[in-house]
């Protein structure tokens, strides 16, 4: 409920997980100054539409399982993600981009917990592109600007 009261408003990995993401940008816009700035990181549709299919419903079950069994899950799913990868380097398969630069790139650690952090959640939303600009100039934002990530999520800059 802050009025006019900050220069820059940062939400990375966050709005995608708040079912009323609209009230929440809304009062994100509120509570900036005047040529206050909203930089904001979501997850995005477009290109992820196989994978979307596939976490949605894996995650009705996996948000009532205990945290210990989910983990164990995530383990398997990561193994298995070896096996996807070496698939991605010889065949053009769903999300090849960013298994092969991003996903490959961390640590087996770090893949358990975004593993964990897809099948967690009780609420995840995947923005497309014109949902994020009707969301900016509906929570008031007149100059914003959109920037497809690795195809696959959305990052917002927006200015008051």
């Amino acid at each position: 409920n802050f009025q006019k009261k900050f220069d820059y408003v940062f939400s990375l990995g966050v709005i995608h997980h708040i079912p009323n993401y609209e009230i929440a940008c809304k009062k994100i816009y509120d509570s900036l100054k005047k040529k206050g700035q909203f930089i904001g990181w979501v997850y995005g549709s477009e290109g992820n539409e196989l994978y979307i299919l596939i976490f949605n419903n894996l995650r009705r079950i996996t948000i009532i399982l205990p945290d210990n069994v989910l983990r164990l899950i995530c383990h398997l799913l990561n193994l298995m993600c070896y096996l996807y990868i070496f698939l991605c380097k010889i065949f053009p398969l769903p999300m090849r981009n960013y298994m092969l630069k991003i996903f490959n790139k961390c640590s087996y650690k770090k893949r358990n917990l975004m593993i964990f952090d897809q099948l967690n959640p009780s609420y995840a939303k995947y923005f497309k592109k014109e949902e994020l600009e009707e969301l900016m100039q509906n929570s008031g934002f007149k100059k914003f600007e959109l920037i497809h990530r690795h195809k696959y999520s959305w990052t917002i800059i927006a200015q008051k």
